[in-house]
């Protein structure tokens, strides 16, 4: 019997609104073997992710997703089986929490100036623990009764070329293969059809990226096969997820597709070789 995997999660430590615990318990309700914590810069939730992984005997693959930007062009790079308590990586991810916290600040400020009054302390209230991202805000947006759902908030204010949209901080694609390499991970192309820049992937590789994230919610069939095409070109591994950021948001239901349990077990080998 096949067994299946989600290898893109995120959870209240970052802009999720679910907890490590509760996506956990979720994967087991669904009968996933594996699930992946890829939290936007933050890595806050594996541990409980993990505790609860043993309880429920779901295997947890410590992971995180960094923003980067070359030539203009947005894209996110996914690291798997990262050391999760390298002060290096800590220190790096402390900074860029900072800055998610100016970011939306800037976008409370532009809806404020929109006549959507809503608080950034309450936002941070219902981000908690975990690094301020555009869900809370559409949550606060919500519970304000300023829009009528979260995907309102997101078409009509916070979505990219919006009226309140700020961009995020980015470094470069070089920088975050490094981050994720220098603290033991494996570094993925995040949803590479989003971006269709296949002509940089050979200088990312360069770099140091070892796989391509092949299924996602924004890729169709036809894009999925190109991406295994070129993974196979490359001999890069693949990769694959919902990007599950919790119920009612706008992204695929946890475990919403078949990423098969050998490709972890392809990231285990890879592991092996870092």
């Amino acid at each position: 019997m096949e067994e299946y995997v989600d290898l893109h999660v995120h959870t209240t430590a970052s802009d999720g609104t679910k907890t490590p615990r509760e996506i956990v318990e979720m994967a087991a309700e669904v009968g996933l073997k594996a699930v992946a914590i890829t939290d936007h810069d933050a890595v806050d939730g594996i541990d409980q992710a993990i505790h609860t992984g043993a309880e429920l005997g779901c295997e947890i693959i410590p992971g995180v997703e960094l923003s980067a930007t070359v030539d203009g062009v947005d894209m996110h790079l996914l690291g798997f089986y990262v050391d999760w308590t390298h002060r290096s990586l800590l220190e790096q991810l402390r900074y860029f929490r900072k800055v998610r916290e100016e970011r939306a600040a800037k976008i409370v400020q532009k809806l404020n100036q929109l006549g959507l009054h809503i608080r950034l302390e309450k936002v941070k209230e219902v981000a908690g623990d975990g690094a301020v991202g555009r869900p809370h805000i559409a949550e606060v947006m919500v519970q304000e009764h300023v829009v009528g759902s979260f995907n309102e908030a997101f078409s009509r204010y916070l979505g990219n070329k919006s009226p309140a949209y700020v961009p995020k901080f980015k470094i470069s694609p070089k920088a975050g293969i490094e981050m994720i390499r220098s603290s033991g991970g494996i570094a993925v192309f995040a949803h590479p059809g989003t971006v269709r820049r296949d002509e940089l992937i050979p200088s990312f590789i360069a770099d140091g990226l070892q796989g391509l994230e092949v299924i996602h919610p924004d890729h169709s069939g036809a894009t999925t096969q190109h991406y295994l095409e070129l993974a196979k070109k490359y001999g890069l591994v693949t990769t694959g997820g919902s990007d599950f950021h919790g119920p009612n948001t706008n992204m695929s239901d946890l475990g919403g597709f078949c990423v098969p349990y050998a490709w972890v077990e392809k990231l285990k080998e890879l592991r092996k070789e870092n």
